[in-house]
């Protein structure tokens, strides 16, 4: 009988025979980063749900480029703060919106877009024109 080393070494060099393959070396790169994506990704989200602290942001660019999404910039302390949100969700903000941002306190690179406001002329107090914030949902619709 066989020991259980020279059965596990076979086995590595048919699984090796089977990477090494054209056409399997993109699903093993795929699967090898997909493995350390997930772990990383979990940690990051349950490190921002355990030290989070509020702040409010701006958005300064929005990247309609080959990899689209929104930039926003967030201040703690006297440092300044830059992250990235993805295209989807917040589809109807533009330039110069104000954010509420979530970060965490522990690593504020770490940080995430919550919700936001667009700024609206109180007609009201006209000839004073006096210019407020109110919230906006994710469909560009005020919260009242």
């Amino acid at each position: 009988m066989k020991s259980f080393a020279k059965i596990f070494m076979i086995g590595l060099k048919y699984l090796k025979k089977k990477v090494y393959d054209e056409d399997h070396i993109c699903a093993a790169g795929f699967i090898i980063m997909f493995s350390l994506m997930i772990p990383y990704e979990i940690m990051r989200t349950k490190s921002l749900n355990n030290h989070t602290a509020y702040t409010v942001g701006v958005i300064y660019k929005i990247k309609l480029d080959r990899n689209p999404g929104k930039l926003y910039e967030f201040y703690v302390g006297d440092s300044i703060f830059r992250g990235r949100a993805g295209y989807g969700g917040l589809s109807k903000i533009v330039e110069g919106d104000s954010i509420f941002v979530a970060y965490d306190y522990t690593n504020p690179g770490n940080s995430e877009i919550v919700g936001y406001f667009e700024y609206a002329l109180d007609r009201s107090k006209l000839p004073d024109t006096v210019f407020y914030r109110r919230q906006m949902n994710k469909m560009r619709k005020p919260l009242e």
